[in-house]
Order: C-alpha cells, then sequence, then structure tokens
C-alpha cells in the first residue's frame, strides 16, 4: 500500500501511530530518513493511515482572525539562556506547565545520540529537551502517548517541528482544551543515519568515540559553533567551514525531500506558539538584543495568548511585526530552495559513506575568510557596526 507520494512524506509518524493492526513500520530509506513501511500480509486495508497522513489532506491552520502577534523576547534568567538555542524561552513555558503536573514533550538525545522524542514530567528532565538538535527526531510512540494523557485530563504541551504538529493533530482528530502546541521554525531536517555516518567519522580523526554533541555552544555566542564531547574526556569545537555535515545542514543541502516542498513555511503555523531566533533583532529591536540569543514569539491562537501572558513577567519582551521577523527568517515565508549538491552529497554517499563525502568537502577562500572574521570580531563590535549601519 502507498500512503501518499514519497516526496511529501514528512516522516511523521502519524499513519505508523493510527494503524490498529501494527502493519506499519517506520523504517529507514535509501537517504537514511524514516519512512513508512506497510507489512502488505498484515494490513487489513482499512485505510486509516491515508486518511491520517497530513501529506493527503488540505491544510486547516490553526491561526485564528487577528492572529499571529509577533513579539521579540529574551529570558531574564541567564541560566536558561546558557543552555538554550536562542532566547531560552521554551524552557520559561514548559516550566508553566510542569508547575501544574502537566507533562512536555519535545526532543531529546540519547545515550548514543539518537534525536528522539521523549516526554517529561519534572524539572530537573528539562534541560534533555533544550538545545537545538539539527536531525530529525524519531517521533516512536509519542502520539500514542500524548493521547493517553490527554484522555486522562493531563496537561501537555508538545514541541516539535510544524510538520510533526500537524501529525499529531490529525492522529488526535479533535481538538483537546489541555493540549498546547508549540512549532519551531523549521529550516529542514537531515536523517538520522546520515548524521551517524559524521559522528563516526568524527569519532575516526579524533581517535575517540563521540559521546556528547551540541550543534550551538553559547560560550560563542549565538555564532554556529558547536561541540562534541569525546570518550576519553576532550572537548573539539564544530565550524560549519570545517564540518562538512554542519556546513551542509546550513546550506539546505541534506534535508528531507518534502523539505524543500513544505508547505508549513509561512505564516500560517502550526501551534498555538512558534518559537524560533529572532535574527537581525539588532536592527528592529536593539533595546533587548543579546549575545546568548533571542527569540521570536508568534501567537497564533487565543491559547497561546494566555500561555504567553501568564509568563511574559519572566522575559524582556516587546511587540515586533510579521514583516521584522521574517526578514533574516526566510522559513517564515518560504522553504528551502532545493539545490542540485543535494543529490551530488547523497549518490556520494550511498557509494563511499561518510568517509567519502568528507573526502570530497571544501568550502571556499571567501567563505573561510567570512568565518574567520566572525569568529575574532568581537559581538559588542558588531553591535556597534550595526548600530550604525542600520541608521
Amino acid at each position: 500500500m502507498i500512503i501518499t507520494e514519497k516526496e511529501k512524506c514528512t516522516g511523521c509518524s502519524a499513519c505508523m501511530s493510527i494503524c490498529p493492526v501494527d502493519a506499519i513500520e517506520m523504517a529507514t530509506d535509501e537517504d537514511g530518513f524514516l519512512s513508512p513501511v506497510v507489512d502488505d500480509d498484515i494490513c487489513i486495508q482499512c485505510g486509516k493511515c491515508i486518511r491520517v497522513c497530513p501529506a493527503n489532506k488540505n491544510r486547516n491552520s490553526i491561526v485564528e482572525n487577528n492572529f499571529p502577534i509577533t513579539y521579540a523576547a529574551v529570558n531574564n534568567e541567564k541560566k536558561y539562556l546558557e543552555v538554550s538555542s536562542s532566547g531560552g524561552i521554551f524552557p520559561v513555558i514548559a516550566n508553566k506547565v510542569l508547575e501544574n503536573r502537566g507533562v512536555v514533550f519535545g526532543c531529546a538525545w540519547t545515550d548514543s545520540l539518537k534525536a528522539e522524542h521523549i516526554f517529561i514530567e519534572n524539572h530537573k528532565d528539562l534541560v534533555k529537551l533544550q538545545g537545538s538538535k539539527y536531525v530529525q527526531s524519531n517521533i516512536g510512540n509519542s502520539y500514542i502517548k500524548a493521547k493517553e494523557l490527554l484522555e486522562n485530563g493531563r496537561e501537555v504541551l508538545f514541541t516539535g517541528t510544524p510538520c510533526q504538529i500537524a501529525g499529531l493533530k490529525s492522529f488526535l482528530n479533535k481538538k483537546y482544551d489541555n493540549l498546547t502546541t508549540i512549532d519551531l521554525i523549521c529550516h529542514g531536517v537531515p536523517s538520522q543515519s546520515f548524521f551517524d555516518g559524521y559522528l563516526n567519522y568524527l569519532s575516526k580523526e579524533a581517535k575517540s568515540k563521540v559521546i556528547g554533541f551540541q550543534f550551538r555552544d553559547k560560550r560563542y555566542g549565538t555564532r554556529y559553533i558547536g561541540k562534541a564531547l569525546l570518550e576519553k574526556g576532550k572537548k573539539i569545537k564544530i565550524y560549519p567551514v570545517k564540518s562538512y555535515y554542519y556546513n551542509y545542514f546550513l546550506k539546505g543541502y541534506i534535508f528531507r525531500e518534502s523539505c524543500y516542498i513544505c508547505p508549513y513555511a509561512d505564516s500560517k503555523r502550526e501551534g498555538d506558539i512558534t518559537l524560533g531566533d529572532y535574527w537581525g533583532i539588532e536592527r528592529y529591536h536593539p533595546e533587548i538584543a543579546s549575545k546568548d540569543g533571542s527569540s521570536v514569539i508568534l501567537v497564533n491562537t487565543k491559547k497561546g495568548e494566555q500561555l504567553l501572558e501568564s509568563f511574559s513577567e519572566k522575559l524582556r519582551i516587546v511587540h515586533s511585526d510579521f514583516k521584522k521577523a521574517s526578514a533574516n527568517n526566510g522559513h517564515l515565508i518560504k522553504p528551502t530552495k532545493r539545490n542540485s549538491k543535494r543529490d551530488e552529497i547523497f549518490n556520494l554517499w550511498r557509494i563511499g559513506g561518510s568517509e567519502l563525502v568528507a573526502k570530497k568537502f571544501q568550502v571556499s577562500s571567501k567563505e573561510n575568510l567570512t568565518a574567520i572574521l566572525k569568529n575574532v570580531v568581537p559581538y559588542s563590535v558588531k553591535r556597534r557596526i550595526k548600530k550604525i549601519t542600520c541608521n
């Protein structure tokens, strides 16, 4: 059975979750992405998988009249900024839900550095859900568990990419007053298998297994500089100009095919609230710009608005507008454009794995120079330059 066209499948797992006879498995395809495989010997041809698939439906955005409302914000507490990717807004929302004995779903690393959706019920586990994981997370049974908790009256906060939120809502097929959703501004997602290959390559190069990975280390401000923790205890910096995985991610070369035709990359969002980096905040809202990152918040529903009002005193927050927020955040307007480099990279990967991809990886001298300048010029100087050039 074909559930939907391959290039439209987001890998959201709604089909697997809805199947009444467990005939669907999310298996790795030739590019390393999880895609549904139907066991025809078990399948009862009920058609639920086809009907639940968001790719087969006309979009029904939850954005209400007079929304979205756009804000720029930064968490007042530095401890949250240090481990969050942008302005540290997510932990404030999550803590509010946890205080009410609620449950929070989000993406976490497993011990073997697999990106998987989990749920937490206490504050000490919140750190697992913080920080960027530039890999598509495995939803697993999260939709099923979320429904069980909702039916039992628990407050649930579910965070994910817009396609994952769309998958959840389609699976639930009803509105729950005790459910709040947050979608993340998404560039596109690489596959877990492609990332695994990169980690193996990195481990061989370092002669020590990579046991921890952080895509954005806040010690270096908001710049895209990562960190890998090795088994021997050493830590190594990950620069986009030296890391094929990071470089190709930022350029949009290694995403799932559906990401290039993403229907969710616009102002009609899937979550009650949308969160992401507020790129260009120095130009539009210099009064709250922070070297530790700033967030854009899109409030898309009345429920999202009420939630924001309940914790806004914990933030430095100002009204913004969608045009400003999207000026340097193009994925709020349109999806990443597909580049022919994607075919070249995945062909290399299929032939020779991560070693061959790494061998063929190179950046221009201009790209190298730009990276050097970004890393040596202090944030305070950059901010002054931007302030002068923007006036």
